[in-house]
């Protein structure tokens, strides 16, 4: 474990650093009333070994940063999440479609230089 990420807290949750960011999976079990996480694994984390440039910190055919989620449920036929970006680790902001069947992943929206890509939590807005 990477103690030098700790920059915000006591680092409680301890899931190895990623300067590209993750998206996780947590399973959620009902304790004394309250419904507390129970374990997390990464579901789909950037990264910083391949696909870069002079421009792009994180590889631009994965996540860097994500920032918004919307996810559309399985009674639409779909179980897919958006993820939006809001980074400095690609030159440009993305927006991804992930299946969440098969962890296929799609660009589907790429922003102009300087632009957040926002406004995933409800898929009607895009």
């Amino acid at each position: 474990m990477d103690e030098s990420s700790d920059v915000c807290g006591h680092n409680d949750v301890r899931v190895p650093a990623n300067g590209c960011g993750c998206v996780y999976k947590m399973d959620l079990e009902e304790i004394d009333g309250w419904m507390q996480i129970t374990h997390a694994q990464g579901f789909l984390c950037g990264d910083s070994n391949s696909g870069t440039s002079d421009f792009d910190v994180c590889d631009v055919n994965n996540i860097a940063s994500p920032d918004n989620l919307g996810w559309i449920g399985k009674k639409n036929g779909a179980n897919t999440i958006f993820i939006a970006e809001d980074t400095g680790d690609h030159q440009n902001d993305y927006g991804w479609i992930v299946s969440l069947d098969t962890g296929e992943r799609t660009r589907f929206l790429t922003s102009v230089y300087g632009a957040e890509v926002t406004g995933v939590s409800g898929f009607a807005y895009i």
